[in-house]
């Protein structure tokens, strides 16, 4: 895996205090675990769009143009059981004008999604393929952790936040002449609000769009920005001298 893993402990004393509580015979501790990745998917978005007087006619036009990109990206390499669309439509088009409105025809989209491993290689492929018979369509690139990704970081995350809070708690109770004597409860998964490592997406801080009409030019290589992702564990420990 490519993926640059970076784990940021959070174990000064000064933040001990902050994520922790003592009850009785009880210790609160609240884990924490920050960790970076870089994404190793990509998501081209492609928009397909037309416009039309007659409502068969766009519908013909926005269908073809989406056949003809389908043929052109397998015929650069790009399997057709990749692309996917996630939505299609046609709606009505009106000018507004001092007069009121005035219907001007039909505009026709579909959204194209290709999802697959990042390299220059493959982005150049649909690139090009964009290029082909005037379409005249523009792409947006986006970054996502793998499956792969997702599943070893939420490994990691959780030994890393009990690690946290299991330390945190050492630290507490030998300042205050106790022991931990057992775990009373475990809360995962609902005591962090934010950047949870399950989420089923995390997206690129960057994108890239162009205008590729006959254009030439290629991509050498992106460089995906980090992905901050956190988790918060919370135990409670029974505690005594």
């Amino acid at each position: 895996m490519k993926s640059k893993i970076l784990i940021i402990s959070f174990l000064l004393f000064s933040n001990i205090s902050l994520f922790s509580q003592v009850v009785g015979d009880q210790l609160k501790v609240q884990g924490e675990s920050v960790i970076s990745a870089t994404p190793e998917e990509m998501v081209v978005n492609i928009p397909i769009s037309v416009k039309d007087s007659l409502y068969s006619k766009c519908s013909d036009q926005l269908m073809a143009k989406y056949n003809n990109l389908v043929t052109d990206l397998n015929k650069n390499g790009i399997k057709k059981e990749i692309v996917k669309t996630d939505r299609m439509q046609i709606t009505e088009n009106y000018k507004w004008s001092s007069e009121g409105q005035k219907f001007e025809g039909y505009d026709g989209t579909i959204n194209v999604l290709i999802e697959l491993k990042y390299d220059a290689v493959s982005l150049n492929k649909i690139i090009k393929s964009l290029s082909g018979r005037d379409m005249k369509l523009t792409y947006n690139v986006q970054f996502q952790l793998s499956k792969e990704q997702r599943e070893t970081l939420l490994q990691k995350s959780i030994e890393n936040a009990i690690g946290d809070a299991t330390n945190k708690a050492d630290i507490i109770s030998k300042s205050l002449g106790l022991k931990l004597i057992g775990v009373k409860d475990i809360n995962f998964g609902y005591v962090s609000s934010s950047n949870e490592v399950l989420a089923p997406m995390y997206k690129m801080r960057m994108s890239v769009s162009d205008d590729i009409r006959g254009s030439e030019a290629s991509i050498n290589e992106l460089n995906p920005q980090e992905i901050d992702i956190s988790k918060s564990i919370g135990i409670i420990w029974y505690i005594g001298k």
